[in-house]
């Protein structure tokens, strides 16, 4: 999974979640999930996401990351993961990377340049 995001703007992840028959796997059924994400593998966590944050309709599963966890944070590309554990300790994780960019309006609606 790789995507871009405008530091300070909102951007859904989805994913799907099916067993090996493909049956959907319902959030009860589901123990841990955590979405973290880093500068790089190793370094220190830059914001993460618990099982309230996820939503769930059939299926599909989304996590939003909100302006506040990347309006402070420098423009580059960052990586994450979401682990998920099962009830039966079945264990699985997803990796992904998001390139943060700047955004080219840097003004408030209704304020107009005057250079």
């Amino acid at each position: 999974m790789e995507d871009e995001l405008i530091r300070g703007d909102s951007v859904v992840i989805e994913f799907e979640l099916t067993d090996d028959n493909d049956d959907v796997i319902p959030l009860s059924d589901i123990d841990t999930l955590i979405l973290t994400a880093r500068a790089y593998a190793d370094g220190n966590i830059l914001f993460s996401k618990i099982k309230e944050d996820f939503k769930n309709e059939g299926n599909n599963y989304s996590v939003e990351i909100l302006p506040e966890d990347t309006q402070e944070l420098s423009l580059k590309e960052f990586v994450y993961d979401i682990e998920i554990t099962l009830t039966d300790g079945t264990r699985g994780t997803l990796l992904g990377k998001i390139e943060l960019k700047k955004d080219v309006t840097t003004h408030k609606a209704g304020d107009t340049d005057e250079n």
